[in-house]
């Protein structure tokens, strides 16, 4: 089998042996988190606290009031405290009560009366110090101890606002302890079944992808795509507090969100290198990857070793890099001339363009959300939902590109399969013969037998038995030429009834070659296929370092010598 057929099969059994391991895994996956949620997320216990009363002391020394749970967004150095009243007897309401909510880059401290039972978020709580980076956490604040009950009570929580635009509601709930975990996924599992599907999906199918490219010995596109959804899924996991699910730390959750993030930029970078292969546009994007590399290394570097610099200091560069990568990206599908158009391209276009909307109301939302009366779009999780269009469309696209990929290959191969082979027989023809010929010229080849073949009485049996029965007997005398030298070197039809063969090696192993093509043809005239007997002449020369003849005078010399013994043949 040749080495393009070889090709071709490995691209059939690794797109098809994957997708079956990748789909039932993916199956499987959805069934199981989808029976795991149907069975273990219910809030038997949830209490909603909507009596909040809520006082914002700004960093300029002025002061706002708020008798509802949303206010002013915050800014660095404002604190928010709000008044949350607990129910009498809590503790007979919902067994192991705790006070769970929700915060942004805010150090977070939470008083009955002046003795502060919890703190999160200080470096120093005494002298009131927070951390650079608190991030986005969720809290939990247990209302019954052995040191304290808080029913009844008036509890306070202050938010102290690490940056700019970081909180600007508070939703406390009290559920059981126990419960806690299930909070951001109440009225979300199928977002969560989503998304940690397109996770374990874009593991799954950058695995698959990095198989491919080592079989393959060839850059796939994949490893590229799948990594820029993978980010994408863990940020938005992040963004909706479902990291905590999986991992305990507060510090790694939170950074995590963040550094999934910085990961779009270098994706992003890295596809656009890959996607663009050639022109002005690849130039640019290398480019682009080197800037966005070093500035993800800084900035890694820098948040490691700094005290003063977090992942979050980098936040605004880092949404200006990345909406001028997509613009830029999408740009280039409609001016880059090189790409050809086709059903792949048209999916990714139009992928890009309705991700460029949703990340437009994305932005809006965000803004919106930090305004007291706010609209209901803040509700609508954009984000988190791109993240799914986004998995779609990828998908889409790298399914389709891999069939037209498969489709062009198998077209070139039939193209070279009519180049290279004789449209009757099937064997190589001259065209192919002649260019194996110069490759074992250049390798220094000059032990070789060459052997010139002509069937006889061909144009007899067209005449007599029709243009089948020739036909016929071509088809047969080929077969026997196959038998006989496609192991040991190089073969064809050189054109109408003739036939040649290369024996690289010895002049007895070509001896030996035409012997058992002389004895494939007795075997057919055994077999009394034909109602005449098949014969053949032959000439053959052989050529050796001492005496040295290149193939084309030796195809000419071998034809001289058949020549004469068809003569002799027919004078006998």
């Amino acid at each position: 089998m040749s080495t393009e057929n070889l090709t071709l099969k490995n691209r059939r059994r690794i797109n098809r042996n994957m997708a079956v391991a990748i789909v039932s895994v993916l199956v499987f996956i959805v069934f199981m988190v989808t029976f795991l949620m149907g069975v273990g997320v219910r809030l038997n216990y949830k209490l909603s606290l909507d009596n909040c009363v809520a006082t914002v002391y700004h960093s300029d020394g002025t002061t706002s009031y708020y008798t509802e749970k949303r206010f002013k967004a915050l800014n660095t150095g404002d604190k928010a405290v709000v008044k949350v009243d607990i129910p009498e007897s809590i503790s007979g309401r919902v067994p192991m009560p705790v006070m769970y909510f929700e915060a942004y880059n805010c150090a977070v401290k939470v008083y009955d009366g002046n003795r502060m039972i919890y703190s999160d978020g200080w470096k120093d709580v005494r002298k009131g110090i927070p951390e650079q980076f608190p991030g986005n956490r969720s809290y939990t604040i247990p209302l019954v101890t052995d040191a304290y009950d808080l029913s009844g009570r008036i509890v306070s929580v202050e938010l102290f606002s690490a940056t700019d635009r970081s909180v600007s509601e508070i939703d406390p709930v009290i559920v059981m302890a126990d419960d806690v975990w299930k909070v951001p996924l109440e009225d979300n599992q199928a977002l969560f079944i989503l998304l940690i599907t397109t996770v374990i999906g874009s593991m799954l199918m950058t695995a698959y992808s990095l198989v491919r490219s080592v079989i393959l010995r060839e850059f796939d596109i994949g490893l590229a795509l799948f990594p820029l959804v993978l980010s994408f899924a863990v940020w938005s996991m992040g963004s909706e507090r479902m990291l905590p699910i999986f991992i305990q730390s507060v510090y790694i959750c939170s950074r995590g969100e963040y550094y999934a993030m910085y990961t779009l930029t270098l994706s992003i970078a890295i596809l656009g290198t890959v996607f663009y292969r050639n022109g002005v546009f690849h130039k640019i994007w290398a480019g682009i990857l080197t800037v966005v590399t070093g500035y993800f290394a800084a900035m890694i570097v820098m948040s490691v070793m700094s005290d003063k610099l977090t992942p979050q200091s980098f936040i605004r560069i880092l949404l200006i890099l990345l909406l001028l990568e997509i613009l830029f990206f999408v740009f280039g599908l409609f001016a880059d001339k090189s790409i050809v158009s086709s059903t792949s391209t048209m999916i990714l276009r139009t992928g890009c363009i309705v991700m460029l909307l949703l990340a437009v109301l994305e932005i809006g939302r965000y803004q919106l959300m930090y305004i007291p009366d706010a609209p209901a779009i803040v509700e609508f999780r954009i984000g988190s939902y791109s993240a799914l269009v986004m998995a779609v469309m990828v998908t889409m696209f790298y399914i389709i590109r891999n069939l037209e990929e498969q489709t062009m290959f198998f077209e070139k191969q039939q193209l070279e399969i009519f180049a290279f082979k004789d449209n009757l027989t099937m064997i190589p023809n001259r065209n192919y013969f002649n260019s194996k010929v110069d490759e074992l010229e250049a390798d220094g080849q000059k032990d070789y037998t060459l052997v010139f073949i002509d069937l006889n009485d061909l144009k007899k049996a067209n005449d007599v038995h029709g243009h089948d029965m020739g036909d016929r007997l071509l088809v047969a005398t080929a077969e026997c030429m196959t038998e006989a030298f496609s192991k040991a070197g190089l073969y064809c039809r050189w054109g109408g009834d003739e036939f040649v063969a290369l024996i690289p090696g010895t002049r007895q192993l070509g001896l030996d070659c035409i012997a058992n093509f002389e004895r494939a043809l007795e075997r057919v005239n055994a077999g009394k296929t034909f109602p005449f007997e098949v014969r053949a002449a032959h000439g053959e020369i052989y050529s050796s370092a001492r005496n040295y003849m290149s193939p084309n005078i030796a195809v000419r010399e071998a034809d001289i010598r058949m020549y004469n013994a068809k003569k002799r043949i027919k004078e006998a």
